[in-house]
This record gives C-alpha cells, structure tokens and sequence, in this order.
C-alpha cells in the first residue's frame, strides 16, 4: 500500500487495498483469538499437572496480540487519512472540472474579439462579462492552491507531481486571460477612442455648417445701396470659401470613415455613418443656397450695372445731339448763336456729370 499517493487513482487504490486490508485483519481476529484460547488451555494443563507455565507462552500470546492491535491501529489511521485524501481530492477535481473549461472559452472569447476586427463590438460585452466572472473563479484556483498545500501536509511535505502540474497550468493560463483581457481593453479603447474622434469631427462640422447657413441668410437680402449689396456679396463669397473648408473635413470624415467600415466591418451599423449622412445632406443644401445667393447678388449688381452704363450711353448719345446742333451755321444771328452758346454750357455741365457718373461704375 503506498503510503503517499500521486494523485487520486493511486489513492483510490491504496484506499482499496487499505478496505481489504482492514478486512483481513478483522477476520484474523478469530485466529487470534483462537490463539489466545489455547494458550489458556495450556497454561491450565501445566497447571493440572503442577508444572509453572512456560513464560514463552504468555509472551507469544502478547506479541501476537500486539502485532494484530499494531497493524489493525496503523491501517485504520491509513483509512482515515485515505477518506480525509478522498474528501479533499473530490473537491479539488469539481473545481478543476468547473475551471478549465471556463479559462478556455473565455480565453478563445477574449482572443476572437481582440483579434478579429468583426468580433470589435462585443468586446466591451465580453471584457464586462469577463470582469464579473473572475473573482468567483479566482476562488476555485486558490482553492485549488490551498487543497494541493493541504494534501502536500498531509503527505510529510512530499511534493505531489500531478497537483504542481496543475497548478502551474492554471497560473500560466490565469496569466493568459489576464494578458488577453488587456489586449483588448487596449484594442476596445483604441476603438472607442476613434469612434469618439470621429464624433467630436462630425459634430464640429455639423455645427460649423449650420454657423455659416445662418450667417448666409443674412446676406440673402436685395435691399439697401449697391455698396450694401456689394459687401453682401462680398460676404457671400467668404462664407463659400469656409463652406469649401468644410467640405474638405467632410471628405476626411468620410475617408476616416470608410477606413473603419474597412477595419471593422461591423462598423457600418453604427450610428456614426448615418450622422455623417446627415450632415453631408445639410452641407449639400447649405451650399446649394449659397451658390443662390451668390447668383442673385450678383445678377442684381450687373443689372444695376448695366442700367447705369446704359443710363450714362443715354446722356452721351444726347450730349453728342446737342454738340452736333450748336456747330455754327453762316446763316447764324447773334441770338442763334447766344442759343447755342448757352446750350454748350449745359453740355458742359452734363459732361462733367458723364465723368462722374463714369466714375460711380468704375
């Protein structure tokens, strides 16, 4: 019977042998027993006879007696300590039964969702799920732990290869999960950390759009003196030009936003894209309306350009009249001529109001 089992089948067997054991022993008893009868037997012939009991017998009868105590003490201390090693053995199994298959599914979970791009979405679930189940498997590895140093105690101090085997796997695997749990906390942040960028981008650049559409509003307005009408236009055109500004930040959303569709492909059901969508649709009718704009603005400062150059053609073309009819004539008296005199003066003064009027569009 081996006194330091190896691990539990070596136990059960030497707990076996030590049940049969216990079972000769108890049926030897009887030989024993029979022993001790005749021993009296004789001691009562010697007696009849009136002989002195030979002190071998008695001493036979006690060493046998001894030996069987002896052995039957020993063997029920070893069955003892056998169902004690059963009890403890059992409950290290159940754990370990309970344990190994949950280090590898959530290893495999942990590597499936940090390695593959289209597992990225439930990392959080799986890492929250992971966090909530550690500390109640953690107690079974220490339990695990304690129940190996108990047995070792029981057993002198001698080292029990299986259970330090075990032991060891299950650190090395402890340290795997824990290893796998951090890479993809770091992948699930770098995730989250690029969806949030691109929300922050987006809303900036929605927000930007509905800026400029409301300083676009003001300038659609055809009222007041063409130089108001001028700085709308003016205006109009710095606003496109910001416009043009964020149409270049939407195309980097954009590409920024087909690279994750890429990487993950999953990321296509986010909400992002649709905020993305929406935002581009503002962009589109905003830019639209300042195109509009523009072009009423400035067919309303042409046509005011034109009348006004028509206006002055107009004058000119009359002026020119006036100086073609104040040529002198040989026929000319002195009050024809004082008439035309004084028509040229009025040329005159409408000249130098062409200059001007030349000059306001200029």
């Amino acid at each position: 019977i081996p006194q330091q089992p190896r691990d539990e089948v070596e136990l059960q067997q030497a707990a076996e042998k030590t049940r049969k054991t216990m079972e000769q022993i108890r049926k030897s008893k009887t030989n024993l027993d029979d022993l001790e009868r005749r021993g009296n037997n004789v001691a009562k012939l010697f007696d009849a006879i009136g002989e002195v009991v030979p002190q071998e017998i008695a001493n036979d009868v006690k060493a046998a007696k001894q030996q069987w105590q002896d052995l039957h003490d020993k063997t029920a201390k070893n069955a003892h300590i056998y169902e004690t090693e059963a009890v403890i053995w059992s409950q290290i199994e159940d754990a370990k039964k309970e344990l190994l298959p949950w280090l590898s599914e959530t290893n495999q979970g942990l590597c499936d969702a940090a390695d593959n791009s289209i597992e990225i979405e439930f990392g959080p679930m799986r890492l929250t799920k992971f966090h909530a189940e550690l500390p109640s498997y953690q107690v079974l590895k220490d339990t695990i732990a304690d129940k190996s140093r108990e047995l070792v105690s029981i057993n002198n101090g001698v080292e029990i290869p299986s259970l330090t085997e075990l032991n060891k796997l299950l650190t090395a695997q402890f340290q795997e999960v824990d290893s796998n749990a951090a890479r993809l906390e770091a992948v699930t942040s770098t995730f989250n950390e690029q969806e949030q960028d691109l929300r922050k981008r987006i809303k900036n650049a929605g927000e930007q759009v509905n800026k400029l559409r409301e300083q676009l509003i003001k300038c659609d307005d055809m009222s007041g003196e063409p130089n108001k009408i001028m700085e709308r236009l003016l205006k109009c055109r710095e606003l496109r030009a910001e416009l043009d500004n964020s149409a270049n930040e939407i195309d980097n959303i954009k590409q920024r936003v087909d690279e994750m569709r890429s990487q993950y492909p999953t990321f296509s059901e986010s909400i992002i894209p649709k905020e993305l969508n929406n935002v581009q649709k503002r962009f589109e009718a905003v830019d639209t309306h300042a195109k509009k704009i523009e072009s009423s603005l400035l067919q309303f400062l042409k046509k005011f350009h034109a009348d006004k150059v028509s206006m002055l053609k107009r004058i000119i073309a009359t002026q020119r009249e006036k100086v073609a009819w104040c040529q002198p004539e040989s026929t000319s008296d002195k009050y024809n001529l004082d008439v035309k005199r004084s028509s040229l003066l009025e040329v005159s003064k409408a000249i130098d109001d062409c200059h001007k009027r030349n000059a306001d569009i200029g």
